[in-house]
């Protein structure tokens, strides 16, 4: 079966770097296209089903805003499971701070890349401790597409699902300060996992992926 992992906020596959599943399963890492000019997030999710081939079966496993990509997907693709990974499934699960910002635009004052300049602030809310997961998040931030993280930033904030999709799981952790644990029950709870567990909790995460995908 084909699994089409969906990475964070302007992240590449790196994202899941440390995760290990069967060889049975062929793993697809989707890339993130351009947007267009003021493009929608549903026509954005249908874009990217195109590179999905759906005669076969196949999974969608979305990590944080791949996550709410994967919820939209579900809309043009019937995927056999479809797994949040750090993430949420309705605008109504966002923390009571984002909507507010989404509801002004305060978003407009807000840039991914000016993160870069703050690294011990970027640890403790990603919740990353060791030097292999500092590096990694690192790395991934000052590669990160400005353009793309402020069209993804808006559409997260100004997202219009109301209900989550009915088939999905969710896997999550107890101590996401990005998306904490708000108006929703996980299927599955890393103690201890953050932001960035997907790094930092790898091996917890790939024994639950491979659990799911097995049955």
């Amino acid at each position: 079966m084909k699994l089409y992992f969906i990475s964070g906020l302007g992240v590449d596959h790196r994202a899941f770097k440390f995760i290990q599943l069967p060889s049975k399963f062929e793993v697809i890492h989707l890339p993130w296209l351009i947007p267009e000019q003021s493009e929608s997030l549903e026509s954005y999710a249908k874009r990217m089903t195109e590179k999905i081939d759906a005669a076969n079966d196949f999974s969608l496993i979305g990590l944080s805003f791949g996550g709410v990509l994967a919820n939209e997907m579900m809309d043009y693709v019937k995927p056999k499971h479809t797994i949040l990974i750090s993430s949420i499934a309705s605008r109504n699960e966002l923390p009571l701070h984002y909507r507010i910002a989404g509801a002004f635009h305060l978003n407009q004052f807000f840039s991914l890349r000016s993160m870069n300049q703050i690294p011990s602030v970027n640890y403790f809310v990603f919740g990353v401790s060791s030097d292999q997961d500092k590096q990694l998040l690192n790395e991934i931030l000052k590669d990160t597409d400005p353009e793309f993280s402020s069209w993804a930033v808006n559409q997260l904030l100004q997202w219009k699902r109301e209900k989550p999709q009915s088939s999905i799981l969710r896997i999550h952790g107890d101590q996401d300060l990005v998306l904490p644990i708000t108006g929703f029950t996980p299927d599955h709870i890393i103690r201890g996992g953050g932001h960035f567990m997907i790094s930092t909790k790898a091996e917890e995460i790939s024994a639950i992926l491979t659990q799911i995908l097995a049955k």
